[in-house]
């Protein structure tokens, strides 16, 4: 069984071979110091663009680490377009929100709506594309629901 039929039949509650292991992304990052080293790609650059943040991620999955890819690398991609500064960290340490766009609910209208082809937003939709591209064959593509509506 492949890293894809696993995941799919582990999804619906099928019986698989072993339990997929996986990593979505996100807050639950598979990026370590070590890969960067081996692969040549760091943080933060990695966040800024779409091809380098696509060869981090596929070098994951080459390297053995997980049996997927995930991408964004943080959960302040969505906040950053809305409005939140976002300091992008370092190589150790992953963006995160330095100022909230709103000081209260009461102006959720303030939130900006997200352009899905400008930021780091792009950067994102970018990378899936690339991967994408690269390796739909052999494994799942999953996203979360901002990339869903915004297909």
């Amino acid at each position: 069984m492949n890293e894809k039929e696993r995941l799919k039949k582990a999804l619906h509650h099928e019986k698989t071979d072993r339990p997929p292991c996986i990593c979505p992304g996100g807050m639950m990052n598979m990026i370590t110091t070590d890969l960067m080293d081996k692969s040549g790609i760091t943080w933060p650059e990695a966040h800024l663009n779409a091809e380098m943040m696509a060869d981090l991620a596929q070098a994951n999955y080459e390297n053995g680490c997980f049996e997927n890819v995930g991408v964004p690398f943080c959960m302040t991609i969505e906040a950053e377009s809305m409005g939140a500064k976002v300091t992008l960290g370092d190589r150790v340490h992953e963006p995160h929100v330095t100022e909230y766009a709103l000081h209260s609910v009461k102006e959720w209208e303030k939130i900006r709506p997200m352009d899905m082809n400008y930021g780091r937003v792009k950067v994102v939709l970018d990378a899936i594309r690339i991967l994408k591209s690269r390796m739909c064959r052999s494994l799942e593509i999953l996203q979360d629901r901002s990339v869903q509506q915004a297909r």
